[in-house]
């Protein structure tokens, strides 16, 4: 995707107007080592923000027809730049989403999984 400056991150007070845009989701799973296992990319519309429930996004493209569940925390995400954005993993193309989202999961439990 493309590469993003200055971010200007959502507060709980904007929330409920986030709900219907299209969000770019970048999830990148490390295990215990911190060595990088799996990386996806996908899109979507967020359909649900709640600060006990998490955001929900209801996935387009290639995940068409899944649901993602993200923690709550809208500090993950920032408004995206007018642009099209290529998905590195799908081949997809995007173009002007309103936000992104960068997603760091540690399994620390698991090496090598």
């Amino acid at each position: 995707m493309n590469q993003v400056t200055d971010v200007v991150h959502p507060t709980w007070k904007e929330a409920p107007s986030m709900i219907g845009k299209l969000t770019l989701v970048e999830l990148k799973h490390v295990d215990a080592t911190g060595r990088a296992v799996l990386y996806e990319q996908t899109y979507g519309i967020i359909t649900q923000i709640d600060r006990k429930e998490g955001i929900w996004i209801e996935l387009h493209g290639a995940q068409a027809g899944k649901k993602l569940a993200l923690p709550a925390d809208l500090k993950k995400f920032g408004k995206a730049p007018r642009g099209m954005y290529k998905l590195e993993t799908t081949g997809e193309e995007i173009e002007d989403p309103d936000y992104f989202s960068t997603w760091v999961f540690q399994h620390k439990d698991q090496v090598n999984f």
